[in-house]
């Protein structure tokens, strides 16, 4: 059995931990919201919306240059004004690894309503090279997922 590396988790404010860990063999950065045990599954949120934005060539282990880092965060920032307005969704994790960033919202099980969400927010001339992938998860457990692999290998 392959021995896990080390977690470096660092608080990064306003409710998140950036962990620093490993994805197979390659650095990765995984960010999640702290304290939500309690909404899994409640308020209608059991459509998980996962947002993919491919940086690099698979299994090269490459992290984002500083101009895509700031083209993310843009991206980011227009994916949350327009996702989680009236309660309609919560980003509870993002990740950073080996060519692709990922960002995954709980979402009210509405496609129609996510789908105009995302028309009337993000930018359509110059669109972000992303691409959006939805399923039921009423357990949250791609979530509740990412928060066990940050955890400390048992001793």
């Amino acid at each position: 059995m392959k021995e896990r590396k080390p977690v470096i988790e660092k608080e990064v404010g306003d409710g998140w931990s950036l962990y620093e860990t490993y994805i197979g063999d390659h650095p990765a950065f995984i960010r999640l919201r702290e304290g939500i045990g309690n909404l899994i599954g409640r308020k209608g949120r059991t459509l998980r919306v996962r947002v993919a934005w491919g940086y690099g060539p698979e299994n090269s282990g490459e992290m984002p240059t500083p101009d895509q880092m700031h083209s993310m965060e843009e991206c980011e920032n227009l994916l949350v004004e327009a996702l989680e307005g009236k309660e309609f969704g919560l980003l509870t994790n993002s990740s950073l690894c080996d060519g692709l960033r990922i960002w995954c919202f709980y979402c009210k099980d509405d496609i129609e309503e996510l789908n105009k969400r995302i028309q009337r927010t993000l930018p359509h001339d110059e669109p972000f090279p992303i691409e959006f992938d939805c399923e039921e998860d009423a357990g949250w457990n791609e979530y509740c997922n990412a928060w066990a692999h940050c955890q400390p290998a048992p001793n």
